[in-house]
């Protein structure tokens, strides 16, 4: 079945990605919208000692997950419309793209690496994207509206060159992601940007013509001297983002296995075979090795959910990283194994609300959500 991007999430949702200085003040704004009835925020991080100055937390904070302690705080917020409250400790990269769906996305991070995976959530989910940000040097607060549509800019049509070579440079030489340097902004600057995009957050809610609001634009305030620039957004024909919206079919929950879903495929294709599988942008891992010891062992997991149990060494407990060489962006159905197609899904790294990509012999792509709530199968 053909599931509809725009009817799929009846409840208006907010996701907000990023818990630090700016995101966490967002948070308290758009849960006094009572346009909204959901808000699913996501972070990885935990609160540290150093946040206390600068994001929307105070001593007791300290060690517990940004993104739980933000939830228990805002969904204390309203009384007479209870808000409905998630919190994700993931990065955003790694979450499930069906827990994404909503009716708008709010990106309040500095890493390269998220806010290019924002680009993909936002054009697939075909959802308005917020994106925000601060520069302590400059004094700086950054607000921008992205809406996929025919000849929109994502946020990667204004990189430059040096920003795609930092997005390279995002995983070190051993497989490990090098974490955003803090910005060293104050809670005030934050506080700035956080307004601004949650004034945009209720535009794009109340449908608001772009002259009214930043849609299509980018605002950006200097603080220090109160000047102001507006400046629009515009295509970049070598954009290295594909810039498509996905038509996403959901699975029945019967799809469990590599065979149940290479079958179920069939009908999506009208009956031919699909020929690969790839997952949500990610490369399948096929090898592992152990920083401490040096040992390799095989794997064939998704990126980012290595897991547990095979993130660390057998033989000396060290961690294990995947090693990028043998990395492959699909995995050939055409020639798969027996072994393979039986093969839980889950045992793939994959996870409920999870959206893979099918593709054809004749290049042709289809995207399914898989539906795995409460079935067996270890991650």
């Amino acid at each position: 079945m053909n599931e509809s991007n725009a009817q799929s999430e009846p409840l208006k949702t907010v996701v907000i990605v990023g818990q630090g200085n700016t995101g966490s003040q967002v948070d308290e704004h758009v849960a006094r919208n009572e346009q909204v009835d959901r808000i699913v925020l996501v972070d990885p991080d935990r609160f540290s000692d150093r946040n206390v100055l600068c994001q929307s937390c105070v001593a007791d904070d300290v060690g517990k997950p940004k993104a739980v302690v933000m939830a228990r705080r805002i969904g204390r917020i309203r009384k007479n419309k209870p808000l409905r409250v998630e919190a994700i400790v993931d990065r955003v990269e790694n979450v499930p793209l069906g827990r994404l769906r909503g009716a708008v996305l709010m990106g309040c991070t500095d890493s390269r690496l998220s806010r290019a995976a924002l680009d993909g959530i936002s054009w697939a989910l075909a959802m308005p994207l917020i994106d925000c940000g601060i520069q302590a040097g400059g004094c700086l607060a950054r607000v921008e509206v992205h809406v996929p549509g025919d000849d929109a800019a994502c946020i990667q049509c204004g990189w430059g060159s040096r920003d795609l070579e930092l997005l390279a440079e995002s995983f070190s030489c051993d497989g490990r992601l090098r974490e955003a340097a803090p910005t060293g902004a104050s809670a005030s600057l934050g506080g700035v940007a956080a307004s601004l995009a949650a004034l945009e957050c209720e535009k794009v809610l109340m449908n608001r013509s772009p002259g009214q609001s930043l849609v299509g634009r980018q605002l950006v305030i200097e603080a220090k001297f109160y000047n102001f620039y507006v400046n629009n957004l515009r295509r970049n024909p070598r954009c290295r983002f594909d810039h498509r919206i996905w038509s996403i079919h959901k699975a029945p929950e019967s799809v469990l296995t590599v065979g149940d879903l290479f079958e179920y495929s069939r009908a999506v294709f009208g009956g031919s075979r699909p020929t690969a599988l790839s997952g949500a942008r990610k490369a399948w891992v096929r090898r592992l090795a152990c920083l401490q010891c040096g040992r390799q062992a095989r794997a064939l997991r998704l990126q980012g959910r290595i897991g547990r149990k095979r993130g660390r060494c057998a033989h000396c407990g060290g961690e294990m990283v995947s090693m990028g060489f043998h990395a492959r962006p699909r995995l050939e159905l055409a020639t798969a194994a027996a072994r393979l197609l039986a093969r839980p899904l889950r045992a793939l790294g994959l996870r409920d609300r999870d959206v893979v990509t099918l593709a054809g012999a004749d290049g042709t792509e289809r995207h399914v959500e898989l539906t795995m709530a409460n079935k067996p199968g270890g991650m």
